[in-house]
Protein backbone atom coordinates (compact mmCIF):
# COMPACT_ATOMS: atom_id res chain seq x y z
CA UNK A 1 0.00 0.00 0.00
CA UNK A 2 1.59 3.45 -1.02
CA UNK A 3 0.25 6.58 0.44
CA UNK A 4 1.97 9.99 -0.42
CA UNK A 5 1.99 12.90 2.47
CA UNK A 6 2.53 16.38 1.37
CA UNK A 7 3.40 18.33 4.09
CA UNK A 8 4.14 22.11 3.90
CA UNK A 9 7.99 21.92 4.75
CA UNK A 10 9.06 17.96 3.50
CA UNK A 11 8.07 15.08 2.72
CA UNK A 12 8.96 11.85 4.03
CA UNK A 13 8.83 7.89 3.63
CA UNK A 14 6.79 6.00 6.09
CA UNK A 15 5.44 2.39 6.02
CA UNK A 16 2.63 2.38 8.79
CA UNK A 17 1.00 -0.13 10.48
CA UNK A 18 -2.33 -0.09 8.07
CA UNK A 19 -4.21 -2.31 11.06
CA UNK A 20 -3.71 -0.07 14.44
CA UNK A 21 -1.01 1.86 13.44
CA UNK A 22 0.99 1.26 16.70
CA UNK A 23 4.24 0.28 14.13
CA UNK A 24 5.96 2.70 11.65
CA UNK A 25 8.27 1.84 9.35
CA UNK A 26 9.98 5.48 8.24
CA UNK A 27 12.53 5.96 5.29
CA UNK A 28 14.02 9.19 5.93
CA UNK A 29 17.55 10.15 4.72
CA UNK A 30 17.42 13.45 5.70
CA UNK A 31 16.41 12.77 9.34
CA UNK A 32 13.51 14.35 9.03
CA UNK A 33 10.83 11.26 9.91
CA UNK A 34 13.45 11.14 13.47
CA UNK A 35 12.63 15.15 14.60
CA UNK A 36 8.80 14.77 14.17
CA UNK A 37 8.70 10.99 16.04
CA UNK A 38 10.51 13.25 18.76
CA UNK A 39 8.83 15.67 19.18
CA UNK A 40 5.27 13.52 18.60
CA UNK A 41 6.73 10.75 21.29
CA UNK A 42 8.48 13.12 23.60
CA UNK A 43 6.66 11.76 26.69
CA UNK A 44 6.32 8.45 25.46
CA UNK A 45 10.09 7.59 24.99
CA UNK A 46 11.89 5.49 27.08
CA UNK A 47 15.88 6.50 28.32
CA UNK A 48 18.56 3.75 28.44
CA UNK A 49 21.62 5.71 29.41
CA UNK A 50 20.57 9.24 27.77
CA UNK A 51 19.34 7.57 24.48
CA UNK A 52 16.07 7.19 23.31
CA UNK A 53 16.93 5.34 19.69
CA UNK A 54 17.69 1.42 19.68
CA UNK A 55 19.93 0.08 16.82
CA UNK A 56 18.55 -2.46 15.51
CA UNK A 57 21.78 -4.89 15.79
CA UNK A 58 21.70 -3.94 19.93
CA UNK A 59 22.00 -7.37 21.67
CA UNK A 60 19.12 -5.77 23.87
CA UNK A 61 16.67 -5.46 21.36
CA UNK A 62 14.10 -7.95 22.74
CA UNK A 63 14.28 -6.58 26.46
CA UNK A 64 13.78 -3.34 25.26
CA UNK A 65 10.97 -4.36 22.95
CA UNK A 66 9.31 -6.38 26.12
CA UNK A 67 10.03 -2.97 28.60
CA UNK A 68 8.41 -0.49 26.16
CA UNK A 69 5.74 -2.76 24.88
CA UNK A 70 4.82 -4.00 28.74
CA UNK A 71 4.84 0.41 29.77
CA UNK A 72 2.97 1.68 26.57
CA UNK A 73 6.05 3.39 25.30
CA UNK A 74 7.69 4.04 22.19
CA UNK A 75 10.36 2.19 20.47
CA UNK A 76 12.28 3.58 17.86
CA UNK A 77 14.95 1.41 16.32
CA UNK A 78 17.24 2.79 14.21
CA UNK A 79 20.13 1.37 11.43
CA UNK A 80 17.04 -0.48 9.35
CA UNK A 81 18.40 -1.98 5.76
CA UNK A 82 16.01 -3.44 3.72
CA UNK A 83 14.76 -6.25 6.32
CA UNK A 84 13.84 -6.01 10.10
CA UNK A 85 14.69 -9.27 12.72
CA UNK A 86 12.06 -11.79 12.53
CA UNK A 87 11.91 -12.15 16.23
CA UNK A 88 9.73 -9.01 15.63
CA UNK A 89 7.11 -10.56 13.09
CA UNK A 90 4.46 -11.84 16.01
CA UNK A 91 4.60 -7.66 17.13
CA UNK A 92 4.26 -6.19 13.59
CA UNK A 93 1.27 -9.29 12.80
CA UNK A 94 -0.16 -8.27 15.86
CA UNK A 95 -0.47 -11.69 16.98
CA UNK A 96 -1.99 -10.73 20.71
CA UNK A 97 -3.01 -13.23 23.37
CA UNK A 98 -5.43 -12.80 25.50
CA UNK A 99 -5.82 -14.18 28.96
CA UNK A 100 -8.39 -12.41 31.18
CA UNK A 101 -8.23 -8.36 30.82
CA UNK A 102 -4.34 -8.90 29.91
CA UNK A 103 -3.19 -9.05 26.43
CA UNK A 104 0.77 -10.83 25.11
CA UNK A 105 2.56 -11.61 22.53
CA UNK A 106 4.69 -14.15 21.86
CA UNK A 107 8.26 -12.85 20.91
CA UNK A 108 10.73 -15.71 21.00
CA UNK A 109 9.12 -18.14 23.07
CA UNK A 110 8.45 -15.52 25.83
CA UNK A 111 5.30 -14.40 26.54
CA UNK A 112 5.58 -10.34 26.72
CA UNK A 113 2.99 -8.03 28.32
CA UNK A 114 1.07 -5.45 25.60
CA UNK A 115 -0.07 -2.33 26.32
CA UNK A 116 -2.60 -0.97 23.78
CA UNK A 117 -0.12 2.26 23.57
CA UNK A 118 2.93 0.59 22.52
CA UNK A 119 4.29 2.42 19.54
CA UNK A 120 7.41 0.91 17.21
CA UNK A 121 9.23 2.84 14.90
CA UNK A 122 12.15 1.48 12.66
CA UNK A 123 14.28 3.97 10.83
CA UNK A 124 16.20 3.28 8.10
CA UNK A 125 18.43 6.16 6.07
CA UNK A 126 18.37 4.53 2.80
CA UNK A 127 15.99 6.59 0.09
CA UNK A 128 15.15 3.62 -1.48
CA UNK A 129 15.15 0.64 0.30
CA UNK A 130 13.97 -3.07 -1.30
CA UNK A 131 11.87 -4.15 1.31
CA UNK A 132 10.11 -7.68 1.20
CA UNK A 133 7.02 -8.17 0.59
CA UNK A 134 5.81 -9.97 3.37
CA UNK A 135 6.80 -6.18 4.99
CA UNK A 136 5.17 -4.40 2.56
CA UNK A 137 1.54 -6.28 3.45
CA UNK A 138 2.59 -5.58 7.02
CA UNK A 139 2.79 -1.77 6.70
CA UNK A 140 1.77 1.41 4.31
CA UNK A 141 4.89 3.15 2.38
CA UNK A 142 4.62 6.87 2.63
CA UNK A 143 7.29 9.17 0.90
CA UNK A 144 8.94 11.39 3.84
CA UNK A 145 12.40 12.16 1.52
CA UNK A 146 12.49 16.23 1.16
CA UNK A 147 11.19 17.51 -2.51
CA UNK A 148 12.24 20.66 -4.47
CA UNK A 149 8.70 21.89 -3.95
CA UNK A 150 8.75 21.11 -0.41
CA UNK A 151 12.53 22.59 0.38
CA UNK A 152 10.82 26.09 -1.52
CA UNK A 153 7.43 26.22 0.54
CA UNK A 154 9.83 25.68 3.45
CA UNK A 155 11.86 28.72 2.20
CA UNK A 156 8.83 30.75 1.10
CA UNK A 157 7.51 30.27 4.63
CA UNK A 158 10.73 31.42 6.33
CA UNK A 159 10.48 34.54 4.18
CA UNK A 160 6.94 35.52 4.70
CA UNK A 161 7.25 34.85 8.69
CA UNK A 162 10.21 37.54 8.67
CA UNK A 163 8.27 39.70 6.52
CA UNK A 164 5.47 39.45 9.14
CA UNK A 165 7.15 39.99 11.69
CA UNK A 166 9.24 43.19 10.28
CA UNK A 167 5.68 44.81 9.31
CA UNK A 168 4.41 44.62 13.11
CA UNK A 169 7.09 45.77 13.97
CA UNK A 170 6.91 48.91 11.80
CA UNK A 171 3.27 49.12 12.84
CA UNK A 172 4.13 49.30 16.44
Amino acid sequence: HHRRLEHARSTNRLLVDTKWYFGYDLIDPQGQALNWIRNKEVDRLPSWNGQNLVEISDSKLKDKLEFCMSDGKSLVVVGVEDEIDPMLDPVMEKQIVRKGKRKFINVSDKLMDFDDNFMMYFITRLPNPSFSPELQAKTTLIDFTVTQKGLEEQLLGKVIGKEQKALEEQLN
